[in-house]
């Protein structure tokens, strides 16, 4: 990410290691909360993937839950801020 790009407030890593070099997933501690993936084949090649995860204490999910960003900076963004919202609904905190 550049650094006008939004700096993310969690923990993010590789989903796959060893595997796939442009597919990262959220973390708030032990809570996988997100991933975000680069599609490089199909309609939205070039586009960044970006889906909320499972938090078992939520049992409320704001919607939209997933979908697609021009940067993996704004897909990050999207992904925090839909597990922000999902907390804030749920009365719940990080």
């Amino acid at each position: 990410m550049t650094e006008l790009e939004y700096q993310p407030k969690y923990r993010w890593r590789m989903t796959w290691p060893a595997e796939h070099d442009q597919d990262y997933s959220g973390w708030d501690g032990n809570i996988q909360f997100g991933r975000i993936f680069y599609e490089c084949v199909g309609m939205m090649t070039g586009r960044w993937c970006w889906a909320g995860g499972y938090d078992p204490r939520i049992k409320m999910i704001v919607r939209p839950r997933w979908g697609w960003s021009e940067t993996a900076g704004r897909a990050t963004q999207k992904v925090e801020e839909h597990y922000e919202a999902c907390l804030r609904l749920n009365g719940l905190s990080s």
